[in-house]
């Protein structure tokens, strides 16, 4: 639970976009290599995810992607159950269901 609360506090300050291009590089090579490529480019730009690969221990791509999909589609299934609702009528607690 301690790993997983780690990696997501490191992964929340990342931008979307670029969780989003990993993903996309390692669904269309299966690959851990070239995300891993992807990270080291980018090392100065997002050096907490290029330490979270060094420090993680086992396959740390691997729980990135895993948490970051499931976060993703947590998100997903939260904007199809408020589609077509207006937000600003809802409590904070019916948002965030």
């Amino acid at each position: 639970m301690e790993e997983i609360e780690n990696i997501m506090s490191r992964i929340d300050e990342l931008p979307l976009s670029f969780l989003h291009n990993l993903l996309a590089i390692y669904e269309s090579t299966h690959s851990n290599i070239y995300v891993e490529i992807e990270i080291f480019n980018n090392r100065d730009r997002y050096p907490q995810l290029y330490n979270l690969i060094r420090d993680v221990k086992g396959s740390a791509i691997n729980k990135i992607l895993t948490l970051y999909k499931l976060l993703k589609n947590e998100d997903d299934s939260k904007k199809d159950r408020n589609a077509g609702i207006n937000t600003n009528e809802l409590t904070s607690k019916e948002r965030y269901r």
